[in-house]
Protein backbone atom coordinates (compact mmCIF):
# COMPACT_ATOMS: atom_id res chain seq x y z
CA UNK A 1 0.00 0.00 0.00
CA UNK A 2 3.41 2.39 -0.76
CA UNK A 3 3.07 2.35 -3.87
CA UNK A 4 0.10 4.65 -3.90
CA UNK A 5 2.03 7.34 -2.26
CA UNK A 6 5.37 7.58 -4.91
CA UNK A 7 2.37 7.35 -7.50
CA UNK A 8 0.88 10.56 -6.72
CA UNK A 9 4.41 11.98 -6.25
CA UNK A 10 5.19 11.40 -9.81
CA UNK A 11 2.08 12.26 -11.03
CA UNK A 12 2.55 15.66 -9.47
CA UNK A 13 6.21 16.10 -10.44
CA UNK A 14 4.89 15.43 -14.18
CA UNK A 15 2.51 17.76 -14.03
CA UNK A 16 4.49 20.71 -12.00
CA UNK A 17 7.63 19.77 -15.06
CA UNK A 18 4.47 20.51 -17.57
CA UNK A 19 2.87 23.61 -15.91
CA UNK A 20 6.84 24.83 -16.09
CA UNK A 21 7.25 24.23 -19.73
CA UNK A 22 3.95 25.32 -20.79
CA UNK A 23 4.77 29.23 -18.80
CA UNK A 24 8.78 29.02 -19.94
CA UNK A 25 7.47 28.71 -23.31
CA UNK A 26 5.04 31.63 -22.63
CA UNK A 27 7.94 33.17 -21.66
CA UNK A 28 9.82 32.36 -24.22
CA UNK A 29 7.00 33.94 -26.96
CA UNK A 30 6.60 36.90 -24.90
CA UNK A 31 10.33 37.55 -24.69
CA UNK A 32 10.51 37.02 -28.42
CA UNK A 33 7.41 39.61 -29.25
CA UNK A 34 9.24 42.46 -26.48
CA UNK A 35 12.82 41.72 -28.70
CA UNK A 36 11.29 42.09 -31.83
CA UNK A 37 9.43 45.13 -31.08
CA UNK A 38 12.04 46.58 -29.09
CA UNK A 39 14.41 45.61 -32.60
CA UNK A 40 11.90 47.26 -34.53
CA UNK A 41 11.97 50.46 -32.05
CA UNK A 42 15.46 50.90 -32.16
CA UNK A 43 15.64 50.33 -35.84
CA UNK A 44 13.32 52.96 -35.90
CA UNK A 45 14.86 55.54 -34.17
CA UNK A 46 17.99 55.19 -36.62
CA UNK A 47 15.83 55.88 -39.53
CA UNK A 48 14.44 58.50 -38.66
CA UNK A 49 17.73 59.94 -37.76
CA UNK A 50 18.40 59.29 -41.33
CA UNK A 51 15.90 60.81 -43.06
CA UNK A 52 16.38 63.92 -40.86
CA UNK A 53 20.08 64.00 -41.61
CA UNK A 54 18.64 64.02 -45.46
CA UNK A 55 16.58 66.61 -45.15
CA UNK A 56 19.39 68.69 -44.34
CA UNK A 57 21.73 67.74 -46.40
CA UNK A 58 18.57 68.25 -49.05
CA UNK A 59 18.17 71.84 -47.77
CA UNK A 60 22.29 72.73 -47.84
CA UNK A 61 22.56 71.70 -51.51
CA UNK A 62 19.50 74.17 -52.44
CA UNK A 63 21.16 77.29 -50.39
CA UNK A 64 25.09 76.84 -51.17
CA UNK A 65 24.30 74.76 -55.06
CA UNK A 66 25.54 71.82 -56.24
CA UNK A 67 29.13 71.40 -54.49
CA UNK A 68 30.37 68.61 -52.26
CA UNK A 69 32.18 70.98 -50.24
CA UNK A 70 29.52 73.34 -49.55
CA UNK A 71 27.49 71.16 -48.34
CA UNK A 72 26.81 71.73 -44.81
CA UNK A 73 27.79 68.47 -42.41
CA UNK A 74 24.58 67.02 -40.69
CA UNK A 75 24.48 68.54 -37.25
CA UNK A 76 23.85 65.71 -35.29
CA UNK A 77 23.56 67.24 -31.73
CA UNK A 78 19.93 66.09 -30.94
CA UNK A 79 21.29 62.44 -30.58
CA UNK A 80 21.26 60.48 -27.30
CA UNK A 81 24.44 59.70 -25.72
CA UNK A 82 24.33 56.33 -26.95
CA UNK A 83 23.26 56.44 -30.35
CA UNK A 84 26.18 56.34 -33.03
CA UNK A 85 26.68 59.29 -35.30
CA UNK A 86 25.22 59.86 -38.42
CA UNK A 87 27.99 59.55 -41.55
CA UNK A 88 27.18 61.38 -44.53
CA UNK A 89 29.02 61.35 -47.76
CA UNK A 90 28.80 63.33 -51.16
CA UNK A 91 29.21 61.41 -54.46
CA UNK A 92 29.45 63.83 -57.32
CA UNK A 93 28.33 61.30 -60.84
CA UNK A 94 31.57 62.04 -62.41
CA UNK A 95 33.90 61.31 -58.98
CA UNK A 96 35.89 58.21 -58.51
CA UNK A 97 35.64 59.07 -54.85
CA UNK A 98 33.19 59.63 -52.29
CA UNK A 99 33.58 62.57 -50.48
CA UNK A 100 33.24 62.46 -46.66
CA UNK A 101 31.71 65.45 -45.32
CA UNK A 102 33.23 64.87 -41.82
CA UNK A 103 35.98 63.83 -40.61
CA UNK A 104 35.24 60.63 -38.53
CA UNK A 105 33.07 59.17 -41.65
CA UNK A 106 34.99 56.53 -42.82
CA UNK A 107 35.50 55.71 -46.71
CA UNK A 108 32.81 54.07 -48.33
CA UNK A 109 32.65 51.45 -50.77
CA UNK A 110 31.93 52.10 -54.38
CA UNK A 111 29.17 49.06 -54.22
CA UNK A 112 27.07 51.60 -51.64
CA UNK A 113 27.56 54.40 -54.26
CA UNK A 114 24.60 53.68 -55.71
CA UNK A 115 22.19 53.04 -52.39
CA UNK A 116 19.15 55.13 -52.32
CA UNK A 117 16.85 53.02 -50.50
CA UNK A 118 16.85 52.85 -46.62
CA UNK A 119 18.44 49.39 -45.62
CA UNK A 120 21.44 47.43 -44.07
CA UNK A 121 25.03 47.11 -45.17
CA UNK A 122 28.28 45.99 -43.99
CA UNK A 123 30.96 48.70 -44.25
CA UNK A 124 34.36 47.84 -43.54
CA UNK A 125 32.74 45.23 -41.68
CA UNK A 126 30.02 47.30 -39.46
CA UNK A 127 26.46 46.39 -39.96
CA UNK A 128 25.14 50.39 -40.82
CA UNK A 129 21.97 51.69 -41.54
CA UNK A 130 21.90 53.60 -44.78
CA UNK A 131 19.96 55.44 -47.02
CA UNK A 132 20.68 57.86 -50.18
CA UNK A 133 19.40 60.71 -52.13
CA UNK A 134 19.75 62.06 -55.67
CA UNK A 135 20.76 65.54 -55.69
CA UNK A 136 21.53 67.94 -59.02
CA UNK A 137 25.27 66.93 -60.00
CA UNK A 138 25.43 63.98 -57.15
CA UNK A 139 24.16 62.11 -54.67
CA UNK A 140 24.03 62.52 -50.70
CA UNK A 141 24.14 58.70 -48.66
CA UNK A 142 23.46 59.08 -44.92
CA UNK A 143 24.41 55.62 -42.33
CA UNK A 144 24.39 54.88 -39.17
CA UNK A 145 25.31 52.06 -36.79
CA UNK A 146 23.46 49.67 -35.47
CA UNK A 147 25.94 48.55 -33.14
CA UNK A 148 24.80 50.34 -30.00
CA UNK A 149 21.06 49.56 -30.58
CA UNK A 150 22.71 45.88 -30.73
CA UNK A 151 24.33 46.41 -27.25
CA UNK A 152 21.01 47.23 -26.10
CA UNK A 153 19.24 44.23 -27.16
CA UNK A 154 21.94 41.49 -26.39
CA UNK A 155 21.96 43.14 -22.82
CA UNK A 156 18.07 42.11 -23.23
CA UNK A 157 18.58 38.94 -24.14
CA UNK A 158 21.17 38.31 -21.40
CA UNK A 159 18.57 39.48 -18.89
CA UNK A 160 15.88 36.98 -20.06
CA UNK A 161 18.08 34.15 -20.43
CA UNK A 162 19.65 34.75 -17.13
CA UNK A 163 15.30 35.18 -15.54
CA UNK A 164 14.41 32.07 -17.66
CA UNK A 165 15.87 29.39 -15.16
CA UNK A 166 14.66 31.22 -12.16
CA UNK A 167 11.33 31.35 -13.44
CA UNK A 168 11.41 27.66 -14.33
CA UNK A 169 12.64 26.53 -11.26
CA UNK A 170 10.08 28.98 -9.10
CA UNK A 171 7.05 27.56 -11.49
CA UNK A 172 7.95 23.93 -10.75
CA UNK A 173 8.13 24.30 -7.47
CA UNK A 174 5.08 26.42 -6.65
CA UNK A 175 3.07 24.03 -9.52
CA UNK A 176 5.09 20.68 -6.83
CA UNK A 177 3.61 22.51 -3.74
CA UNK A 178 0.24 23.08 -5.09
CA UNK A 179 0.01 19.88 -6.77
CA UNK A 180 0.89 17.58 -3.55
CA UNK A 181 -1.41 20.24 -1.58
CA UNK A 182 -4.27 19.41 -3.69
CA UNK A 183 -3.08 15.70 -3.81
CA UNK A 184 -3.00 15.11 -0.20
CA UNK A 185 -6.86 14.88 0.17
CA UNK A 186 -6.95 13.06 -2.63
CA UNK A 187 -4.73 10.44 -1.48
CA UNK A 188 -6.26 10.08 1.99
CA UNK A 189 -9.41 9.63 0.39
CA UNK A 190 -7.96 6.79 -1.65
CA UNK A 191 -6.46 5.39 1.57
CA UNK A 192 -9.92 5.15 3.49
CA UNK A 193 -11.17 3.76 0.55
CA UNK A 194 -8.11 1.05 0.58
CA UNK A 195 -8.78 0.64 4.41
CA UNK A 196 -13.22 0.34 3.92
CA UNK A 197 -12.52 -1.92 1.26
CA UNK A 198 -10.41 -4.15 2.86
CA UNK A 199 -12.63 -3.97 6.19
CA UNK A 200 -15.94 -4.65 4.22
CA UNK A 201 -14.11 -7.59 3.06
CA UNK A 202 -13.15 -9.16 5.85
CA UNK A 203 -16.40 -8.18 7.61
CA UNK A 204 -18.69 -9.88 4.67
CA UNK A 205 -16.11 -12.65 4.20
CA UNK A 206 -16.72 -13.85 7.99
CA UNK A 207 -20.69 -14.49 8.13
CA UNK A 208 -19.70 -15.81 4.55
CA UNK A 209 -17.34 -18.43 5.86
CA UNK A 210 -19.80 -19.18 9.16
CA UNK A 211 -22.06 -20.13 6.54
CA UNK A 212 -20.37 -22.16 4.00
CA UNK A 213 -18.50 -24.27 7.37
CA UNK A 214 -22.67 -25.06 8.58
CA UNK A 215 -23.57 -25.76 5.42
CA UNK A 216 -20.65 -28.07 4.36
CA UNK A 217 -21.35 -29.83 7.96
CA UNK A 218 -24.82 -30.26 7.72
CA UNK A 219 -24.18 -32.04 4.31
CA UNK A 220 -21.80 -34.11 5.00
CA UNK A 221 -23.03 -36.17 7.99
CA UNK A 222 -25.91 -37.08 8.84
CA UNK A 223 -27.89 -35.37 11.44
CA UNK A 224 -31.23 -35.51 13.57
CA UNK A 225 -33.50 -33.19 13.37
CA UNK A 226 -32.47 -30.90 16.40
CA UNK A 227 -28.97 -30.42 14.79
CA UNK A 228 -30.03 -29.82 11.27
CA UNK A 229 -32.75 -26.93 13.27
CA UNK A 230 -29.91 -25.71 14.51
CA UNK A 231 -27.41 -25.42 11.55
CA UNK A 232 -29.96 -23.37 9.83
CA UNK A 233 -30.71 -20.96 12.88
CA UNK A 234 -26.70 -20.23 12.82
CA UNK A 235 -27.14 -20.14 9.06
CA UNK A 236 -30.18 -18.00 9.44
CA UNK A 237 -28.21 -15.71 11.92
CA UNK A 238 -24.76 -15.37 10.18
CA UNK A 239 -27.17 -14.38 6.85
CA UNK A 240 -29.25 -11.34 9.37
CA UNK A 241 -25.98 -9.97 10.31
CA UNK A 242 -24.12 -10.63 6.48
CA UNK A 243 -27.71 -8.40 5.30
CA UNK A 244 -27.16 -6.15 8.34
CA UNK A 245 -23.49 -5.04 7.12
CA UNK A 246 -24.84 -4.86 2.96
CA UNK A 247 -27.42 -2.68 4.07
CA UNK A 248 -25.25 -0.53 6.12
CA UNK A 249 -22.87 -0.13 3.09
CA UNK A 250 -25.31 0.82 0.54
CA UNK A 251 -26.81 3.35 2.86
CA UNK A 252 -23.25 4.97 3.40
CA UNK A 253 -23.00 4.10 -0.20
CA UNK A 254 -25.91 5.99 -0.96
CA UNK A 255 -24.44 9.37 1.32
CA UNK A 256 -21.18 9.35 -0.35
CA UNK A 257 -22.35 9.57 -3.39
CA UNK A 258 -25.53 11.76 -2.94
CA UNK A 259 -25.44 12.98 0.25
CA UNK A 260 -28.46 15.40 -0.65
CA UNK A 261 -30.83 13.01 -1.59
CA UNK A 262 -33.16 13.33 1.74
CA UNK A 263 -35.73 15.23 1.44
CA UNK A 264 -35.65 18.17 4.39
CA UNK A 265 -39.17 18.42 5.98
CA UNK A 266 -39.68 20.10 9.32
CA UNK A 267 -40.62 17.12 11.93
CA UNK A 268 -40.94 16.79 15.51
CA UNK A 269 -37.78 15.61 17.28
CA UNK A 270 -39.44 14.43 20.34
CA UNK A 271 -41.87 12.33 18.89
CA UNK A 272 -39.08 10.14 16.90
CA UNK A 273 -37.38 10.04 19.73
CA UNK A 274 -40.30 8.76 21.94
CA UNK A 275 -40.97 6.35 19.14
CA UNK A 276 -37.25 5.45 19.53
CA UNK A 277 -37.73 4.99 22.98
CA UNK A 278 -40.74 2.73 22.95
CA UNK A 279 -39.31 0.35 20.30
CA UNK A 280 -35.85 -0.03 22.33
CA UNK A 281 -37.77 -1.16 26.04
CA UNK A 282 -37.78 -4.53 25.61
CA UNK A 283 -34.22 -4.66 24.80
CA UNK A 284 -33.40 -2.48 27.89
CA UNK A 285 -36.06 -4.62 29.47
CA UNK A 286 -33.92 -7.88 29.04
CA UNK A 287 -30.85 -6.03 31.14
CA UNK A 288 -32.53 -4.56 33.20
CA UNK A 289 -31.55 -1.24 31.97
CA UNK A 290 -33.98 2.23 32.97
CA UNK A 291 -34.57 3.32 29.80
CA UNK A 292 -36.90 6.66 29.79
CA UNK A 293 -37.70 10.01 27.72
CA UNK A 294 -37.09 13.31 28.88
CA UNK A 295 -38.82 16.32 27.13
CA UNK A 296 -36.95 19.32 28.77
CA UNK A 297 -38.70 22.46 28.52
CA UNK A 298 -42.31 21.37 26.89
CA UNK A 299 -45.17 19.10 27.68
CA UNK A 300 -45.05 16.47 25.15
CA UNK A 301 -48.31 15.31 25.65
CA UNK A 302 -49.48 18.57 24.49
CA UNK A 303 -46.58 20.06 23.00
CA UNK A 304 -44.56 18.66 19.38
CA UNK A 305 -41.65 20.21 20.88
CA UNK A 306 -38.63 21.39 18.39
CA UNK A 307 -39.00 20.85 14.89
CA UNK A 308 -35.89 20.24 12.78
CA UNK A 309 -35.81 19.71 8.79
CA UNK A 310 -34.25 16.20 8.83
CA UNK A 311 -35.73 13.29 7.00
CA UNK A 312 -37.87 11.31 8.94
CA UNK A 313 -36.26 7.70 8.16
CA UNK A 314 -32.92 9.15 8.97
CA UNK A 315 -33.86 10.94 12.01
CA UNK A 316 -35.03 7.12 13.23
CA UNK A 317 -31.79 5.51 11.85
CA UNK A 318 -30.12 7.83 13.94
CA UNK A 319 -32.04 7.37 17.07
CA UNK A 320 -32.25 3.75 16.80
CA UNK A 321 -27.87 3.67 16.22
CA UNK A 322 -27.90 5.96 19.39
CA UNK A 323 -29.89 3.90 21.81
CA UNK A 324 -27.90 0.41 20.34
CA UNK A 325 -24.65 1.52 21.83
CA UNK A 326 -26.69 2.95 24.93
CA UNK A 327 -28.10 -0.52 25.21
CA UNK A 328 -25.15 -2.14 24.33
CA UNK A 329 -22.90 -0.64 26.75
CA UNK A 330 -25.09 0.30 29.53
CA UNK A 331 -24.32 -2.71 32.34
CA UNK A 332 -27.29 -4.49 33.40
CA UNK A 333 -29.28 -2.34 35.86
CA UNK A 334 -27.98 0.61 34.39
CA UNK A 335 -29.65 3.86 33.12
CA UNK A 336 -30.04 5.17 29.97
CA UNK A 337 -31.80 8.58 29.57
CA UNK A 338 -32.82 10.52 25.93
CA UNK A 339 -33.66 13.96 26.16
CA UNK A 340 -35.15 16.25 23.92
CA UNK A 341 -35.25 20.24 23.94
CA UNK A 342 -35.06 23.66 22.38
CA UNK A 343 -31.76 25.10 22.85
CA UNK A 344 -31.64 28.50 21.98
CA UNK A 345 -32.33 28.54 17.91
CA UNK A 346 -31.39 24.87 17.88
CA UNK A 347 -32.91 21.19 18.47
CA UNK A 348 -31.30 19.13 21.09
CA UNK A 349 -31.46 14.68 20.85
CA UNK A 350 -29.27 13.75 23.53
CA UNK A 351 -28.81 10.19 24.90
CA UNK A 352 -27.09 9.57 28.09
CA UNK A 353 -26.18 6.19 29.91
CA UNK A 354 -24.56 4.69 32.80
CA UNK A 355 -22.00 3.16 30.94
CA UNK A 356 -18.17 3.06 30.50
CA UNK A 357 -18.22 6.09 28.72
CA UNK A 358 -16.12 6.77 25.91
CA UNK A 359 -12.52 8.35 26.39
CA UNK A 360 -11.75 11.81 25.18
CA UNK A 361 -8.70 10.88 23.01
CA UNK A 362 -10.81 8.48 21.08
CA UNK A 363 -13.60 10.69 20.85
CA UNK A 364 -12.48 11.44 17.24
CA UNK A 365 -11.98 7.97 16.17
CA UNK A 366 -15.90 6.46 16.96
CA UNK A 367 -16.93 7.99 13.83
CA UNK A 368 -14.45 6.15 11.61
CA UNK A 369 -16.20 3.17 9.19
CA UNK A 370 -15.40 -0.60 10.90
CA UNK A 371 -14.07 1.24 14.09
CA UNK A 372 -14.90 -0.83 16.95
CA UNK A 373 -14.05 -2.16 20.67
CA UNK A 374 -14.31 -5.27 22.19
CA UNK A 375 -17.04 -6.39 24.38
CA UNK A 376 -15.08 -5.34 27.70
CA UNK A 377 -16.89 -2.64 29.67
CA UNK A 378 -14.25 0.06 28.57
CA UNK A 379 -15.01 -0.43 25.02
CA UNK A 380 -16.79 1.33 22.88
CA UNK A 381 -18.55 1.39 19.38
CA UNK A 382 -20.52 -2.34 18.44
CA UNK A 383 -18.98 -5.22 19.66
CA UNK A 384 -20.87 -7.47 18.18
CA UNK A 385 -21.99 -5.06 15.15
CA UNK A 386 -19.87 -3.89 12.31
CA UNK A 387 -18.47 -0.94 13.32
CA UNK A 388 -20.47 1.28 10.88
CA UNK A 389 -23.50 2.41 13.37
CA UNK A 390 -21.75 5.51 14.57
CA UNK A 391 -20.42 6.53 10.84
CA UNK A 392 -24.13 6.21 9.86
CA UNK A 393 -25.09 8.20 12.48
CA UNK A 394 -21.83 10.86 11.67
CA UNK A 395 -23.21 11.00 7.73
CA UNK A 396 -26.81 11.59 8.70
CA UNK A 397 -26.04 14.40 11.28
CA UNK A 398 -23.53 16.06 8.53
CA UNK A 399 -25.62 15.58 5.50
CA UNK A 400 -28.84 17.33 7.39
CA UNK A 401 -26.75 20.39 8.59
CA UNK A 402 -26.45 18.99 12.12
CA UNK A 403 -23.88 19.01 14.54
CA UNK A 404 -22.51 16.37 16.96
CA UNK A 405 -20.89 16.57 20.38
CA UNK A 406 -19.66 13.73 22.10
CA UNK A 407 -18.98 14.45 26.05
CA UNK A 408 -19.30 12.79 29.45
CA UNK A 409 -23.12 12.21 30.77
CA UNK A 410 -24.35 13.32 34.44
CA UNK A 411 -25.14 9.26 34.55
CA UNK A 412 -21.29 8.51 34.79
CA UNK A 413 -21.56 7.45 31.14
CA UNK A 414 -21.02 8.71 27.29
CA UNK A 415 -23.41 11.71 26.11
CA UNK A 416 -24.31 11.99 22.90
CA UNK A 417 -25.51 15.15 21.89
CA UNK A 418 -26.77 16.26 18.40
CA UNK A 419 -28.48 19.72 17.60
CA UNK A 420 -30.38 21.13 14.45
CA UNK A 421 -31.33 24.35 13.29
CA UNK A 422 -35.09 24.65 14.33
CA UNK A 423 -37.05 24.79 11.61
CA UNK A 424 -39.74 26.55 13.51
CA UNK A 425 -40.89 26.90 17.18
CA UNK A 426 -43.49 24.72 18.66
CA UNK A 427 -46.83 26.22 19.11
CA UNK A 428 -46.10 29.71 17.36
Amino acid sequence: MRHRPVSLQRRAQQVAAAAALVVLGVYAVVCGIVDVLAHERALHNVDVRLEASLLQLRSSFRALGPSGTNLVPVADGDRDVDDAPVLSWWVPNDARVAVALTSSTPPLPRADWGVRALGTRQINGEALRIEGASLPGGAVIVASSTKGDQRVLDALLLAEGVVAPFLLVGVYLAALAVGRFAAGPVERAHQRQLAFAADASHELRTPLSVIEAEVGLALSNQRDAAAYRAALERVAAEGHRLRGIVEDLLFLARFDAEPQDGEREAVALAAIAAEGVDRFGAIAAKKRQQLSFCAEGFDHDHDEGPLVEVEGLWLERLTSVLLDNACRYSPPGGVIEVRVATDGHRGLLAVEDSGPGIPEALREEIFERFRRGDAAPSAFGQASGAGLGLAIADAIVNSSGGEFKVGDAALGGASMQVRWPLARAAGR
